[in-house]
């Protein structure tokens, strides 16, 4: 098994590998824990040494003619497509792991040969479901990711075709959020997995509150005798982490308690 994450390199999102791929690799000492980074930067580059003292890394050179945010998402998705028998898990980068077993009880019943879609409810069950928690075997993933072998630039293209659902598809979009629009890669999954059938294996995200059931960035107030008796499920963390330094620190020691 392998679990994959992904970012470029802003460091909003590349400041969380060192702690979110060290806290997987802990909580899951025999699985690969792979990063897919774009960048220009090269192999024997000083950050990419750095970097691989956490876990695999492998790099993707960044296309200029697409918006670097659509790419930091979709990469993960193109490295599970290229990992052939291996179940691949992915998630997001900035989402700290606090329980093993809210993973393993929804990866532990995914029938092979199946993508595992867990919290469709999250959208109203309409055909698209959240990233996190996201698995299959790499044959899977390539199935509906890139079943014709096409480079990466080929694969952009590709992509940014004309939306069918949802103009959230279209990888070329300029972010603006005050207008609500933007890129997201799980309106363009939903799309590839309707253009090539995979079976899904659909499982609830197992709570209704996230603010009761999670640690969320919108409204941050860890109660330290609930995480260290369990009682969170993960952290969607407040960003970026070199100015939230200190609010990590919980979560990381809960981690060399409960896993180290």
């Amino acid at each position: 098994m392998q679990i994959i994450l992904s970012t470029n390199e802003d460091p909003t999102y590349m400041d969380f590998w060192p702690v979110v791929g060290w806290a997987y690799s802990k909580m899951f000492p025999d699985v690969r824990i792979h990063l897919a980074f774009l960048t220009n930067r090269s192999e024997d580059d000083e950050l990419v040494k750095k970097f691989r003292e956490i876990g695999d890394v492998t790099l993707f050179k960044p296309n200029p003619d697409y918006p670097e945010f659509g790419q930091a998402k979709m990469i993960r998705f193109l490295l599970a497509s290229q990992q052939g028998d291996d179940v691949c898990y992915v998630d997001d980068i900035d989402l700290f792991p606090l329980s093993k077993e809210f993973i393993t009880s929804k990866t532990d019943l995914r029938p092979k040969d199946h993508l595992l879609c867990v919290g469709g409810e999250v959208y109203q069950n309409i055909g698209s479901y959240p990233v996190s928690q996201m698995t299959a075997e790499g044959y899977i993933w390539k199935k509906f990711i890139n079943p014709n072998d096409m480079s990466y630039d080929e694969l952009l293209e590709h992509w940014s075709r004309k939306p069918e659902f949802d103009k959230r598809e279209y990888i070329k979009i300029e972010n603006d959020f005050a207008k609500d629009e933007y890129f997201s890669d799980e309106r363009l999954i939903r799309r590839l997995i309707h253009d090539k059938y995979v079976e899904k294996f659909e499982m609830e995200r197992g709570y209704s509150n996230i603010l009761e059931a999670t640690l969320d960035r919108m409204d941050w107030k860890i109660d330290e005798e609930k995480l260290f008796n369990h009682g969170y499920a993960n952290a969607h963390c407040p960003r970026p982490y070199c100015k939230n330094v200190e609010e990590h620190k919980p979560l990381i020691e809960y981690i060399k308690r409960n896993y180290e």
